[in-house]
């Protein structure tokens, strides 16, 4: 809980600093570490900080998400406080994306019916650049005098503050670093926001021992040895091993790692943050959610996957561990298809299928998706061209012409009956006219 807290203390800190990057990844590691206790409400404290550090990162839509997530749990909870703190965390989004009129409405709302006066004064305090949005309202007249009474209240409390902070200064506690492990595509690190350069690894098992204990925590150095050296005689794995360990430590800067009851395990005190474990975490939340929020999940799912996982590992553990993530990821990306065609929003429906087909390029469920998708905007050519690229790619890596389902499509296109808003196509139009 305190590490969670402390992460999330140093995420505003560099909010209030302008370093939103380095809030961003603070506050992600606040909320696995949440998640580890399996605490919700701190959840969803922590979402709501991680929400307004990417929007002041400029990522607008994926942090006011992560706000409306944070409310949603929050008042789910009935945890009072922490639902109104999220709801002025987005009310400053709101007012940060430029979209005030907004935000001074979730603001009056918000302290009219969710606090008292006494949490009122603090909250300034509290929520980063809430006293920019407080003066805004009280220049609009807002609430009439009562945002213009609250900033001057505000002011002496913060005076105060500074006052008995400048008394009680403390030593600042050991840094611990933040750790940001990235698994799909090439395996990567980053300590602190910096990246671990390749050549401080000294070997590719270093790297790939701290991938393979953050997917199959929990085991014993002969399961290890087995699936790291599998051809490694017994007598030479408790060197091999422990050099590697060694190796990985070095990198780190820190042993990552803990030996407990026989087992090897990453430390649960380890501040990271693991695109993989977040990519999971998400596809899990979808599947459980109601079909718009389940979008959003797995859209933020798809956008995890920039490649499949550790590109340069060929090893048994790693290609199992890969195509089951793969096989997620396709998955994810045909019910986040589906929802965003069902919506007329074809264009990022474009995207999404392109990001399937360049990690299966067999899929041919994708391939007339994207044909149906094509001849929905009104862009004919662009479907047959697509259907020609489909047809090369089954016969040279198959040798197989495409599916009955997708030459019945190609051919609706091509006679016109498949335009925008499933009505016939622009030329389709234009012959029926001249008939």
């Amino acid at each position: 809980f305190l590490a969670a807290w402390a992460h999330e203390a140093l995420a505003l800190a560099f909010l209030r600093l302008g370093d939103a990057q380095r809030a961003v990844g603070l506050a992600r590691s606040a909320i696995a570490l949440a998640e580890r206790q399996r605490s919700e409400d701190q959840q969803g404290r922590y979402r709501a900080t991680l929400g307004l550090a990417l929007v002041e990162e400029g990522a607008l839509e994926a942090g006011l998400d992560e706000l409306r997530v944070a409310c949603d749990t929050l008042e789910r909870l009935g945890a009072t406080e922490e639902a109104v703190r999220a709801r002025l965390l987005q009310a400053q989004a709101l007012h940060r994306a430029g979209l005030e009129a907004e935000a001074l409405h979730l603001l009056l709302v918000t302290l009219e019916g969710g606090c008292e006066t006494d949490q009122q004064r603090l909250l300034p305090l509290q929520v980063p650049g809430l006293m920019a949005l407080l003066k805004r309202a009280a220049e609009q007249n807002v609430g009439g005098e009562r945002f213009a009474g609250l900033v001057g209240e505000v002011r002496m409390l913060t005076k105060r503050a500074h006052r008995v902070r400048g008394q009680h200064r403390q030593a600042q506690p050991p840094h611990q670093p933040v750790f940001r492990f990235y698994g799909f595509g090439i395996g990567r690190v980053e300590r602190d926001g910096d990246p671990i350069p390749s050549t401080a690894w000294e070997s590719l098992k270093a790297c790939h021992l701290l991938f393979y204990l953050l997917s199959y925590p929990s085991r014993t150095r002969e399961q290890i040895g087995a699936d790291l050296w599998p051809d490694l005689r017994p007598n030479r794995l408790p060197g091999t091993f422990h050099n590697t360990k060694y190796r990985l430590q070095q990198a780190l800067g820190m042993n990552p790692i803990v030996y407990e009851g026989g087992l090897y395990r990453i430390a649960e005190e380890l501040n990271y943050w693991f695109d993989v474990e977040a990519f999971e975490r998400l596809v899990r939340q979808a599947q459980r959610s109601s079909p718009a929020k389940a979008a959003r999940y797995f859209s933020r799912a798809v956008d995890l996957y920039t490649g499949d996982f550790l590109q340069e590992c060929y090893d048994e553990w790693c290609i199992a561990r890969r195509e089951k993530l793969q096989w997620q990821f396709l998955e994810a990306v045909h019910s986040l298809s589906e929802w965003l065609m069902g919506r007329g929003r074809f264009e990022r429906a474009t995207e999404i299928l392109e990001r399937g087909l360049e990690t299966d390029h067999l899929r041919e469920d994708f391939h007339r998706q994207l044909m149906r998708v094509y001849a929905l905007l009104g862009r004919p050519e662009e479907a047959l061209a697509h259907y020609r690229r489909c047809c090369r790619i089954l016969e040279k890596e198959l040798g197989v012409e495409p599916a009955p389902e997708t030459q019945a499509l190609i051919r609706r296109i091509r006679r016109g009956e498949l335009g925008p808003a499933g009505g016939p196509s622009p030329g389709e139009k234009e012959r029926r006219k001249k008939g």
